[in-house]
């Protein structure tokens, strides 16, 4: 039997969003959609997935200021935060890795393998 996980999904690209949630749903996970970042950092106050995944490239709050507003709330590490990117530069994978993103998944989507990476991200153990 699989585990189902809750996720929490941000991108300013309402089609984006439609297409990951497809996906997760499909596979049986809870899925809740944002095209706001500054929204979700309302919502995640109350809401605690499993994993957030976001876009890196956002007009206001971008994806690595998301990363960085979460993980000052969040005592533990146990929620996990997934950055989407078309930008291949590894800076931005480092950078991200250093405000706390525990994976960096890069666009377009590959509807094969995104639901096993970003489970594989949620059940890797430090």
């Amino acid at each position: 039997m699989t585990t189902s996980y809750k996720f929490y999904v941000v991108d300013d690209d309402p089609l984006v969003l439609e297409f990951i949630s497809k996906l997760l749903t499909k596979a049986g996970h809870e899925v809740r959609l944002n095209v706001s970042s500054l929204e979700a950092l309302n919502e995640l106050y109350d809401y605690t997935p499993d994993c957030v995944i976001s876009d890196l490239m956002m007009a206001g709050v971008d994806g690595l200021e998301l990363t960085r507003e979460l993980r000052s709330r969040l005592s533990s590490q146990q929620t996990k935060i997934v950055l989407i990117s078309a930008n291949k530069n590894e800076i931005w994978r480092i950078k991200a890795a250093s405000l706390g993103a525990n994976g960096y998944i890069l666009k377009p989507i590959n509807s094969n393998q995104f639901v096993h990476q970003v489970t594989t991200i949620i059940e890797n153990i430090d």
